[in-house]
């Protein structure tokens, strides 16, 4: 299962760079040593496997030390952009407790504040190990909200099995390896961000994270040298007309993936002129709950192919056959 690929990729090549951030790289053993530790003081607090905790911490490589270190435990994980009471996400989740950032937070449900003390004395624990507990493939890791076209919030429960099947099916179609690395400007709260992120880590590739950040992303683009980028189109119009970036180069080796929704014919010129000649689309169905999901080259005159994975299976067709039936 891919949690358990994440500590053999540490054990592997405990010197490779598994996160990119601002303040630099974090290597796949600090990494890896650091979601143990989380999860031990995550374990302290009772919380027992097959239960639900909400994670709202803005800073993406925090948020993404709880969500690992949760699935560790066996616990399953969603998170949330507004711990607000009208919230109807959180209300129908009913997490066991709830990490955060905010002071001084006081509900109904048990809640952990995240300070920069509290990283730091969990960063200074001893490398033990979390505890051990193997991860089933019925095990619920992950929720997801969806209203699909009825407009009503739902739940949609990701088991790990279903979780494994995605981050394989993304490697293959993405072709991540261990040499890849990949900024993802979607965070985890959506399905798609949280499995292209697992996908990179388990193949013991790197990711981009706190790019958002970032004053100029066109010039931090070229500073950290990804060859995969995640992003929706709202993102790719402030990238490609970000006057920081007027006067860098296109990145031909870059892989973009534009994500959420249609790409408009005259974005896909420029984006190709400012950015990469390698555009593709990828849309996500939430009328099905996230298990469809398809990709497919932008507005491009060669024959390409559409792969889609729905409930499990995979298959392809060429886009040009289609086209001239």
């Amino acid at each position: 299962m891919y949690n358990e690929w994440m500590s053999f990729r540490a054990k592997l090549r405990p010197d490779h760079v598994a996160v990119v951030v601002p303040t630099g790289p974090v290597r796949y053993g600090e990494f890896d040593a650091q979601i143990d530790k989380v999860a031990t003081r995550l374990a302290a607090l009772g919380i027992r496997a097959g239960g639900t905790v909400a994670v709202h911490v803005p800073d993406e490589y925090v948020h993404w030390l709880f969500v690992l270190a949760l699935d560790r435990l066996g616990i399953g994980s969603a998170s949330v952009g507004t711990l607000r009471p009208d919230n109807p996400f959180l209300a129908a989740l009913k997490p066991a407790l709830v990490v955060t950032v905010e002071k001084g937070r006081n509900g109904a449900t048990a809640t952990l504040e995240v300070t920069p003390e509290w990283l730091d004395e969990t960063f200074q624990l001893p490398s033990s190990g979390p505890p051990q507990r193997r991860g089933l493939a019925g095990d619920v890791v992950r929720y997801f909200s969806s209203s699909g076209t009825t407009g009503t919030p739902k739940i949609m429960a990701v088991t790990r099995a279903m979780a494994a099947h995605r981050i394989d099916a993304e490697q293959l179609s993405a072709g991540i390896d261990a040499a890849s690395r990949g900024c993802i400007l979607i965070g985890p709260g959506n399905s798609g961000g949280y499995t292209w992120a697992l996908g990179f880590w388990s193949a013991g590739a790197s990711v981009v994270l706190n790019m958002g950040q970032a004053a100029s992303i066109g010039r931090s683009l070229r500073r950290t040298l990804p060859s995969h980028l995640y992003l929706p189109v709202g993102t790719l119009v402030e990238l490609v007309r970000d006057p920081a970036g007027a006067d860098l180069q296109p990145m031909p080796s870059l892989s973009v993936l534009v994500v959420g929704s249609t790409l408009p014919r005259a974005l896909a010129a420029q984006a190709r002129k400012v950015l990469s000649p390698d555009i593709a689309t990828k849309y996500g169905a939430t009328e099905v709950a996230g298990i469809a999901v398809g990709a497919t080259i932008a507005y491009s005159a060669v024959a390409t192919f559409v792969i889609l994975n729905v409930g499990g299976a995979t298959a392809s067709f060429s886009v040009s056959d289609q086209l001239s039936k």
